[in-house]
């Protein structure tokens, strides 16, 4: 029997369920809304109680959003039709081994960190995980603490590769490809100093980047050198991400430098 989805958009599938963000208090009127995304992390493993333990504490953080799954092919259905910053996935699923579903989402093109947990921790059973395709095997009963930090770890390694798939507001970054999918499905193709820029504004977490730090750090330039390089790529990447470009509401101009909104 599955839950109810927390949102509409949410596809209800066998096996699956989606925990509900949890509630707190809202911020003062005063305070400056959040502009960071929730991570998306998905948990395949038949223990209710493990996967339930994994979520509140990354839902407690305020930083992610986390989909359930107990059986592998429920899981891999969730994994090649969703995107997901990180899959946590146990190797002893009761339908199929979980190696193998590691092995089958990177054959369906699936790029994200996928972290192994197993009770055996023996040499055998990890090399077995990392060489399906797993980025880290945590042995079990693991420390609930530890295991979230090795999952911070491996999300902040994997915004900066190449095959990073970011979120900024409704549209989909690909970084390594140099190009936005927009939410229509529509592939726009970006330069090499737009992608730097966006990127640059993307590990911001949607706090301000001063014109001179984006300035030095991807043109090399003196924050005081005079120019309208960053003025022309910020307008060609308004023109290529808002629906419409003289009111922008993604890529925003402040004081002191831009921003990016993320969340939307």
């Amino acid at each position: 029997m599955l839950d109810a989805p927390h949102r509409a958009d949410v596809a209800t599938q066998p096996g699956l369920r989606r925990m509900p963000q949890r509630l707190e208090a809202g911020p003062p009127d005063n305070a400056a809304p959040m502009q960071a995304p929730l991570r998306s992390v998905l948990v395949i493993h038949q223990s209710a109680s493990l996967r339930g333990d994994i979520a509140r504490h990354l839902l407690e953080t305020g930083q992610f959003d986390v989909f359930e799954a107990e059986e592998g092919r429920a899981g891999l259905r969730r994994a090649a039709t969703e995107i997901h910053d990180l899959i946590v996935l146990h190797l002893d699923l009761p339908d199929i081994d979980g190696a193998e579903v590691c092995r089958l989402m990177r054959r369906a093109g699936v790029h994200c960190p996928v972290l192994i947990l197993s009770e055996d921790t023996s040499d055998t059973t990890t090399i077995r995980a990392l060489e399906a395709g797993a980025n880290d095997f945590q042995g079990l009963p693991a420390r609930l603490p530890v295991l979230i930090a090795r999952i911070r770890c491996h999300l902040r390694q994997h915004e900066y590769s190449e095959v990073a798939v970011l979120r900024i507001g409704q549209h989909l970054f690909h970084p390594g490809d140099k190009a936005v999918i927009d939410p229509a499905g529509k592939r726009v193709r970006l330069t090499e100093k737009e992608t730097a820029v966006l990127r640059r504004l993307h590990r911001a977490d949607g706090e301000v980047v001063a014109r001179g730090v984006l300035l030095a750090e991807i043109w090399g330039y003196d924050s005081h050198i005079k120019t309208h390089t960053l003025e022309t790529h910020v307008y060609r990447l308004r023109q290529k991400l808002e629906i419409c470009p003289t009111d922008p509401k993604l890529l925003l101009t402040e004081k002191r430098g831009y921003r990016l909104v993320l969340s939307g």
